[in-house]
Formats: C-alpha cells, sequence, structure tokens
C-alpha cells in the first residue's frame, strides 16, 4: 500500500524541474505530449498559471519515482520560470503499490486506460506490447453489462489486469504480429476473454483460423467472421462508419457458437437484439 510522508507548497525553479525530471524513470510512463507543455510553458511566462502539483514515491530503498508532474518539469525548464507547486511524497511498499499511486493522479492532461494499464503492466513485468496489453482491460470493459460501463472507474478496470493474466497471455499469442491487426480491437479481444473461459482448447483453435484464414471454406463460419473483422477495420482506415463494439461482439460470438454446433451461419444480427450466451 501507499502512505502520505509529506505535502507541501514549495518553489520550483527550473534547476529544481531537471532534478526531478531524473526520477521519472518508469519506461511504461506516457509519452511527453508536445501541445500540453506548450500550452503550460505559455501558461507560466504570461503569469497564468497558478499552482503545480508534483508526486514522488518513495520505495523502502529510498529509490524515489516522480509519479505526477513530468508535464510541468518540462514545462518550467522551457519558460525558464519559478511556480508555486504542492509536493507530496508517498511511502510504497513495493512498484505495484507505485503503480497504483500512478493512477490517483489526473491532474492537467487525464490519464486515460492505455496510460495506467502500461504502467501496470510494467510493475508486474508483462513483456506483451502496449497496444496488446490494453486489449484485456478493453475487453473486459466490453463484456459489462450497460449501466456498469458508466460507472466503473478506470482504476477498477485496470486494477483487474492481475486477475486475468491468463487472458491476457491468450490475447497475446492470438494478436501479436502484422496478421492480427484486423482483430486488434476491445471487442474482438472481449470474445477471445469469453470464449476461452468456455473452452480454451476450441477457442485457440477457432481464433487461429480466424486470424490466419488457412484451410477455410466459404460455408465455415470462421471465414465469415474473418471476413466480416477485415471489412470492419478497412472501413476504419479509411474513415467509413464502423460497426459498433457491441454488433461486432455479436457477429463475434454469433460465429463462435456455431463453430461449437458445427454450423454455418449468415452473423446477421437483428436490431435491438441481445448478444447471445456463449456456448
Amino acid at each position: 500500500m501507499y502512505k502520505l510522508l509529506s505535502a507541501e507548497l514549495i518553489e520550483v525553479s527550473p534547476i529544481q524541474a531537471m532534478e526531478y525530471r531524473e526520477l521519472n524513470k518508469f519506461e511504461s510512463q506516457r509519452k511527453i505530449w508536445p501541445r500540453h507543455v506548450q500550452f503550460l510553458t505559455n501558461e507560466m511566462k504570461s503569469g497564468g498559471f497558478r499552482t503545480g502539483e508534483f508526486g514522488l514515491a518513495v520505495l523502502p530503498t529510498s529509490e524515489r519515482f516522480l509519479v505526477n508532474g513530468q508535464h510541468q518539469i518540462e514545462s518550467i525548464i522551457q519558460s525558464r520560470t519559478t511556480i508555486r507547486a504542492l509536493l507530496e511524497k508517498w511511502a510504497c511498499d513495493e512498484m505495484q503499490d507505485i503503480a497504483k499511486l500512478y493512477r490517483k493522479y489526473d491532474t492537467n492532461r487525464v490519464k486515460g486506460i492505455g496510460d495506467m494499464t502500461r504502467v501496470e503492466a510494467d510493475v508486474r513485468g508483462i513483456t506483451w506490447p502496449y497496444s496488446i496489453s490494453c486489449l484485456p482491460v478493453t475487453g473486459l470493459r466490453q463484456l459489462l453489462p450497460a449501466g456498469q460501463k458508466q460507472t466503473i472507474s478506470k482504476e477498477m478496470l485496470v486494477e483487474q489486469i492481475k486477475h486475468n493474466m491468463e487472458e491476457g497471455a491468450f490475447l497475446n499469442e492470438m494478436i501479436i504480429g502484422v496478421a492480427g491487426r484486423f482483430i486488434r480491437n476491445g471487442a474482438v479481444a472481449a470474445a477471445m476473454i469469453t470464449t476461452s473461459r468456455k473452452d480454451i482448447n476450441d477457442a485457440h483453435e477457432f481464433w487461429v483460423k480466424v486470424r490466419d484464414g488457412e484451410g477455410l471454406t466459404k460455408e465455415m463460419p470462421e471465414y465469415r467472421l474473418r471476413g466480416f473483422l477485415i471489412d470492419n477495420a478497412g472501413r476504419r482506415q479509411y474513415g467509413f462508419n464502423m460497426a459498433t463494439p457491441q454488433i461486432a461482439l455479436h457477429k463475434c460470438i454469433l460465429a463462435w457458437n456455431a463453430f461449437r454446433k458445427n454450423k454455418s451461419t449468415n452473423l446477421r444480427v437483428k436490431r435491438g437484439s441481445k448478444t447471445p450466451d456463449v456456448i
């Protein structure tokens, strides 16, 4: 867990900012956004910037990590100004506590699920590519009932990655590489998660066929789903309207159920129909 050690208002000069910059050591920290740095720089130069906020995490080894304030640091250095800021220092027992603390900060530029997931994956030693490590989280969100999607926090979603390591490894195996780009989205991730929970061996066979397209005939549900997903990805690339995530998930489950029954399907989704149960 993490515990607040101190919170105080301090003056942060460009020299102090450069010292804090050295503590920005998370490899999975989100990238600096130049436009936001420029915005803050202009505010500091004009005197319109109010009070900054910095967060430092301290491990039992005394090693320190910056968990909030990287854009402000760059702006202080570029503007060559000194600002007033709230500096919070937190004691953390382990790296996973630092990831939890990181998710608590949403100052000036909001941290998205992707930003949070990248850090959570890093501290857990997950080596999946960033674009894939986010999919278990977005997939799990897709599986939530409609009412819960609006009420569950980003932090609660990201926290679930520790409970879904097996599903994440399965997604990594299925999606990694150029051949899997058209199935790299939240709806398909949701379908992969729920089908792998039903039968991991059948799920492996089904999704490999959808991904690679080898040995398929036009009557097979894997062929029809593959065609739909490729077309849907093409629509996104060229700016056309895509199927909603709900429709895409519905079609994935229709194809899976037909595969399990050894039947064909046209993947038609009736307006207003609920996503079928996975068999």
